[in-house]
């Protein structure tokens, strides 16, 4: 017999709570990344909060998301795919879409216009993982759950953006 104050079996972690504390912790750097990937506030508003509402629906599964940032996004960026198809707009690369940056300051600098720009110029796949990476603070592994790659293939993608990012802002500012 177990002590009245220790339970037999443990209870797993209520998916609400699991939900709420993922919310709070993820939702500034999802809605970025959703802002990014869709290139509009508007549909990012109704992938993110599909993304919330399909993970309340998991109910207890959730109980055994091991890496939960890395759910996460990837439930946001599966939320955007079906959004942009439910629209009728086959998934496009984020080169067509257009970058519409995510954060909106009263005042921006130039620098972070002049990133605005440089970014805008990467290949949809390399803005994506740069995005993850720098902005989120993802790991590599966390980066290539969400995108769906292998792990080199992001690091890959990861050091080429970079690359060509630093070459973009040495000739900007060259001129």
């Amino acid at each position: 017999m177990s002590d009245m104050g220790t339970p037999e079996h443990s209870q797993p972690p209520d998916p609400h709570d699991l939900v709420r504390g993922w919310y709070k912790e993820y939702r500034t750097g999802v809605y970025r990344y959703l802002c990014s990937l869709l290139g509009n506030e508007a549909d990012a508003d109704d992938a993110f909060q599909a993304s919330f509402v399909s993970l309340l629906r998991q109910g207890t599964a959730l109980a055994r998301v091991r890496q939960p940032k890395a759910y996460v996004y990837r439930t946001a960026r599966n939320c955007a795919i079906s959004l942009l198809r439910k629209n009728e707009q086959a998934p496009v690369p984020l080169d067509e879409l257009g970058h519409e940056p995510a954060a909106k300051a009263d005042q921006r600098t130039e620098l972070a216009d002049l990133l605005d720009w440089a970014l805008a110029k990467l290949p949809s796949v390399q803005r994506e993982v740069v995005t993850l990476k720098v902005c989120d603070q993802m790991t590599f592994r966390e980066v290539a759950k969400v995108t769906n790659m292998l792990l080199p293939t992001a690091a890959s993608h990861y050091w080429r953006g970079m690359r060509t990012l630093r070459l973009l802002l040495n000739n900007h500012h060259e001129h």
